[in-house]
């Protein structure tokens, strides 16, 4: 994943979009959620494709609101 949130956001000034927050990518057997946490942290959800991607976001919004948390208890 070296490099995502580099080309995310690059792409997104290219395109005018301001910052970039969410990535979906639908796979053949999973959906994937990836988010920015901050300077150098990048959060990766993977849900089953029966999992529908509303869901798959929510826990991804879920597990990111989880790991501020905890970033924030460690100085980052």
């Amino acid at each position: 994943l070296a490099g995502v949130s580099g080309e995310a956001s690059r792409t997104a000034g290219y395109l005018a979009l301001g910052e970039w927050g969410t990535i979906v990518a639908e796979a053949e057997t999973a959906n994937v959620v990836l988010a920015p946490m901050g300077k150098g942290a990048l959060l990766m959800v993977r849900r089953d494709r029966s999992i529908p991607v509303g869901l798959a976001l929510r826990f991804a919004e879920r597990a990111r609101g989880a790991a501020h948390t905890w970033l924030e208890g460690q100085g980052a």
